[in-house]
């Protein structure tokens, strides 16, 4: 017990008499800095890392939106969805997403609105489904209500119909990485990366 008190007097003095001295001191506070350089570079690089994974989920996002968008080139003319077609827009989206770590795990979301009305001043929602794909489970995303997306609805002047609404949400699970700790210690929460695009059929 006494020889166990005695060595951490000893070390206890070595480390006063350390950090006394004037290098000793240099020393120290040069390791501190360190540490907070390094845990900043590591934060910046997650930063960057978010903002280069939200570009390319907005440019593929984009990219499936305008394929459903084209009715009468890709699904002859045909307002309905089947879920077949959004598997196979799933599978283009994996396949665009296949050069980075994205692709391993995404959810594919597309939410389809047809409306009913005789005229261009009467429009009432008529259908709305939802359709899911993906490796991805779950994810934490916000998606515009129907109130929204009825607004982007136009009068068919040909057809005399309110043309369908339709919406392609694309998301990527966030992951613990230490920018989401980082937020999630200062009480801010960092949701999972998604991306939507509402069209109108062409």
């Amino acid at each position: 017990m006494i020889g166990g008190v005695m060595s951490w007097l000893m070390l206890k003095k070595r480390i006063s008499a350390f950090t006394k001295n004037g290098r000793g001191s240099v020393m120290v506070e040069m390791g501190f800095y360190s540490i907070i350089f390094f845990a900043l570079c590591m934060l910046l690089l997650d930063f960057n890392n978010v903002f280069i994974n939200k570009g390319q989920l907005e440019r593929v996002n984009n990219s499936l939106a305008n394929v459903l968008r084209e009715r009468s080139r890709f699904y002859n003319d045909r307002i309905e969805l089947y879920p077949a077609d959004v598997e196979n827009l799933s599978t283009f989206a994996g396949k665009l997403l296949e050069g980075d770590n994205l692709g391993r795990d995404y959810l594919l979301i597309v939410d389809v609105l047809t409306f009913e009305g005789e005229s261009s001043e009467n429009k009432s929602v008529k259908l709305a489904k939802s359709f899911t794909s993906g490796p991805a489970k779950t994810c934490d995303l916000t998606r515009p209500d129907h109130n929204t997306l009825s607004l982007l609805s136009a009068w068919n002047s040909d057809s005399f119909a309110w043309l369908p609404v339709y919406q392609v949400t694309l998301c990527v699970p966030g992951g613990e990485n230490m920018l989401k700790k980082a937020l999630g210690t200062a009480g801010i929460t960092m949701s999972d990366l998604s991306v939507s695009n509402a069209v109108v059929p062409r």
